[in-house]
């Protein structure tokens, strides 16, 4: 699992899902599962809940053999639409390193548009609405 994932997992996913009333998507490890090889190929995380204007950051990783296979780009479009039907959800942020083009690319085939670039990384968004 990408150690990104793992931290993420560790440092807000976990604490909150121990807390039985605060379980929710939100707080949710999205598995993307190839039903036909029987395989874990990637991950989708809300590293936050939607703050006070509706912005939600993920964070998302796929395994290694199965990337530019569509995995992502396909998962990333499910999640685009069901948080659209999330009404606190306004908007989609992440971030992937400069040098990570297969990541980029599975942003903007979902309409991701880049907002800032630091040295090392550039941060996306998707406004639902």
């Amino acid at each position: 699992m990408d150690t990104e994932i793992q931290q993420i997992l560790e440092e807000h996913v976990l604490p909150t899902i121990a807390q039985e009333e605060s379980a929710s998507p939100l707080t949710a490890l999205w598995l993307l599962v190839d039903r036909q090889k029987h395989r874990i190929v990637g991950s989708i995380v809300f590293k936050s809940p939607p703050d006070e204007t509706g912005a939600a950051t993920i964070g998302y990783s796929t395994e290694k053999g199965y990337h530019n296979q569509g995995y992502m780009t396909e998962a990333l479009a499910g999640l685009i639409e069901w948080s659209i039907e999330q009404s606190p959800i306004h908007i989609l942020r992440t971030d992937v390193p400069l040098d990570h083009t297969t990541a980029q690319k599975v942003l903007l085939d979902n309409q991701f548009e880049p907002y800032q670039t630091t040295q090392e990384r550039q941060y996306w968004r998707r406004i639902l609405r």
